[in-house]
């Protein structure tokens, strides 16, 4: 019998890095009188503190990892994403990540939240960073030996709930837009960004520290159809519309699942779209959106057929599908795969042939079971879209505007 492939795991909270300013929000809260403080950096920690790893094999507080898991991303084509999830619960026998324990060199720092935290998986020389994201909550279980720490994680998005302040910009682009939003939230080293440029604006309404950021960056993409999310790599990711038609796809599953479950629903069919730029004339093509980021009215009667298109048919999304890593192929794909990649499927007992885009992943280890497990949510890929400026003819060619 083979055996299973097992990664090395580093869990890591970086305990001297409370959120900037605990929750105070940047731009918005005041300080005694009007005077509000600016914009700050979010910096990404080195975790290098005495008590970072949370496998910690010290000699009074040893602590061990003993299962883990995260999500991200979303439900159906063309919906919001979701902000990422982790828990991760920890044998703390001594107490380290106790909150109400003085004798723990972490007393005051586990009590509040906003901690940065990493999870990275190790194999074959390689590592993966998995999720990142901020400690919310630490509930500590105490069972004598068998005591344990359960901490509660959220990725880049719950910062994104805070209300920024941004001037009016004009002749813009919607990725420029998301990027000063990003800015003021202080998410703005470029390492951890990763931006399309999107729909031309023409002007972008001042922010006034009212609307949250993410729902400022989901009035974008009703109008744009693009996605936005935060990866492993704690990058903020925006693809335009037609960034997923030039995917290759990134693995090919075959046989490796004992079901999968593809749907289809009449619920999901769209064959009526009115889109209306703001003060301006209704564009349908056969739901009704009015937003002032389209530029004219072709432009809206444009996404009215996106839509339609897209949603014209009753296909649904692939619900189940399971992949364990068991086999160096499987555990290599399971810590490659991201949203948005475009995955293959082919498994024979139930004849499904299956191509389309990863939109929601949700991850868990067992340090008994050994396992990594990963659950995909799949988009149908549908038709092949041809882009101007983008898809190739025949050669390397492609067709200009």
């Amino acid at each position: 019998m083979a055996l299973v492939p097992v990664a090395a795991y580093e869990l890591d909270v970086a305990w001297d890095r409370a959120s900037a300013g605990g929750w105070f929000t940047l731009d918005v809260s005041e300080l005694d009188g009007t005077d509000v403080l600016a914009a700050s950096e979010i910096v990404v920690p080195s975790f290098s503190g005495a008590y970072d790893r949370l496998d910690h094999d010290g000699a009074i507080y040893r602590t061990r990892v003993e299962r883990f898991s995260f999500s991200r991303g979303r439900t159906r084509t063309l919906a919001s994403v979701e902000g990422g999830k982790a828990t991760v619960e920890v044998v703390d026998p001594a107490g380290l990540y106790n909150p109400d324990n003085p004798a723990s060199p972490l007393f005051g720092q586990t009590r509040d939240p906003g901690r940065p935290i990493r999870i990275r998986a190790r194999w074959n020389a390689t590592v993966w960073p998995l999720f990142y994201g901020f400690v919310n909550s630490i509930d500590y279980r105490p069972a004598g030996r068998r005591s344990t720490a359960v901490l509660e994680c959220d990725d880049l998005f719950v910062k994104l709930q805070e209300p920024p302040i941004i001037g009016t910009m004009t002749t813009t682009t919607t990725g420029a837009v998301i990027g000063e939003i990003l800015d003021e939230i202080g998410w703005s080293d470029p390492v951890y960004r990763d931006l399309d440029l999107g729909d031309a604006i023409a002007s972008f309404a001042e922010a006034t520290g009212e609307t949250a950021a993410l729902a400022l960056i989901e009035a974008l993409l009703a109008v744009e159809f693009g996605l936005f999310y935060v990866n492993g790599a704690a990058v903020a990711v925006f693809e335009d519309r037609h960034a997923r038609s030039t995917k290759s796809v990134a693995y090919t599953l075959t046989d490796v699942i004992p079901a999968v479950g593809p749907g289809s629903s009449l619920d999901r069919i769209a064959n009526r779209a009115t889109f209306t730029k703001t003060g301006s004339t209704a564009q349908t093509y056969a739901g009704t959106v009015e937003s002032p980021y389209l530029a004219d009215d072709a432009a809206a009667a444009d996404r009215a057929r996106y839509v339609v298109g897209r949603r014209k048919d009753p296909s649904g999304p692939l619900w189940a599908l399971g992949v364990e890593g068991r086999t160096d192929a499987l555990l290599q794909a399971v810590l490659d795969l991201e949203i948005s990649d475009r995955v293959a499927v082919s498994e024979a007992q139930t004849g499904t042939d299956f191509d389309g885009y990863i939109e929601r992943l949700e991850h868990s280890v067992d340090r008994r079971r050994r396992v990594h497990r990963a659950n995909y949510v799949l988009s149908e890929r549908g038709a092949a879209e041809f882009v101007l400026d983008v898809s190739e003819l025949d050669g390397t060619d492609v067709l200009a505007l």
